[in-house]
């Protein structure tokens, strides 16, 4: 991957250092990357340019996506193509008219959820809250109540970890085995009904896309930076009663969790 020094924006998120031509208001920004000497190499680089219509020989095909080893296309009607290369590469082809709000919607989710597995790492689909010195992530499928669980941990005081999309790697230090979670980026984004039983006022929040009740929460002051040890993963289910039900995943059981809850699954 050629790294050209002209990217106006540098990033840090889920473990990457990430440059980038579009302005990613969520992400931590930091420094451009240097050694002190040159200019290094970021992890994944984001830029506006042409993206091929399909894939040659795709080894998959979905109703928006085409993948092929190392290579991964999302068409999004009536917002933008992405091309994801090798893990490292980002091309974005915006349609007519399109809000970069909406662009960032797809690039935070499912394209970068391509780079994810790319990259080798664990994407799960769930929440991450710093515990001790260590992170419990909560999973589910959509509606579960991932991000409201988070949510009301932080105003106990807990401290978000990450929000929806969780990347989990193996710590490359040999005398601390074992997975770590890289910390996504300060936001948690929460539907309205949610808020409102919380007593918060929506309005004051970024509405996530035009005619979607779900809100951009920020988080700054509880907010973990540093990557940590998984202690614990939580699959959360309705439950109809009123006290909470804990019950051990054992067994093979735990591999299908993990499966059922990775997230884009499907892309691999």
């Amino acid at each position: 991957m050629s790294f050209k020094n002209s990217y106006p924006y540098y990033y840090q998120a889920f473990g990457l250092n990430i440059a980038s031509e579009i302005k990613i208001p969520e992400f931590l920004a930091r420094e451009n990357y240097t050694d002190g000497t040159s200019q290094k190499q970021p992890d994944v680089c984001i830029h506006w340019g042409d993206v091929p219509e399909s894939l040659a020989q795709p080894k998959l095909k979905g109703v928006r996506f085409q993948v092929k080893p190392d290579e991964f296309l999302l068409t999004v009607d009536n917002i933008a193509r992405y091309h994801v290369l090798q893990g490292n590469r980002i091309i974005i082809n915006p349609l007519p008219d399109t809000d970069e709000r909406d662009i960032r919607v797809f690039l935070l989710g499912s394209t970068f959820g391509a780079i994810f597995h790319q990259r080798g790492m664990l994407p799960l689909h769930g929440s991450a809250i710093k515990v001790e010195e260590s992170c419990v992530v909560f999973c589910g499928t959509s509606g579960r109540g991932k991000s409201t669980t988070a949510s009301a941990l932080i105003k106990r005081g807990y401290s978000l970890h990450a929000d929806d999309v969780c990347v989990i790697s193996f710590n490359p230090d040999e005398n601390e085995k074992g997975p770590i979670v890289f910390p996504a980026f300060p936001q948690i984004k929460l539907w309205e009904d949610a808020l409102k039983k919380a007593g918060d006022d929506y309005s004051s929040y970024t509405q996530i896309r035009e005619m979607i009740a779900k809100y951009a929460v920020p988080v700054t002051r509880q907010f973990n930076t540093k990557p940590l040890p998984l202690k614990k993963i939580y699959v959360l289910n309705p439950y109809e009663k009123e006290a909470i039900h804990i019950e051990p995943i054992a067994g093979m059981k735990k591999l299908y969790a993990l499966k059922n809850h990775t997230y884009r699954f499907r892309y691999l």
